[in-house]
């Protein structure tokens, strides 16, 4: 994911900490035209220094 990209996904977690990947992808996919799997995601928060939780169906 290009860095522009990466800013703007480290803002949405900004704002909101408890997006899901799938969340993070249709938003990028909405907002910049661009498709990525959760595994690219999922790359992206490392990059970022990020990590990110995995909700339970239970929650």
């Amino acid at each position: 994911i290009a860095g522009q990209y990466l800013n703007m996904i480290k803002s949405w977690l900004d704002e909101k900490n408890d997006l899901l990947l799938s969340e993070l992808c249709d938003r990028l996919r909405e907002t910049t035209g661009t498709s990525v799997s959760i595994t690219t995601m999922h790359r992206a928060l490392e990059k970022l220094g990020l990590r990110h939780k995995k909700k339970s169906k239970c929650q």
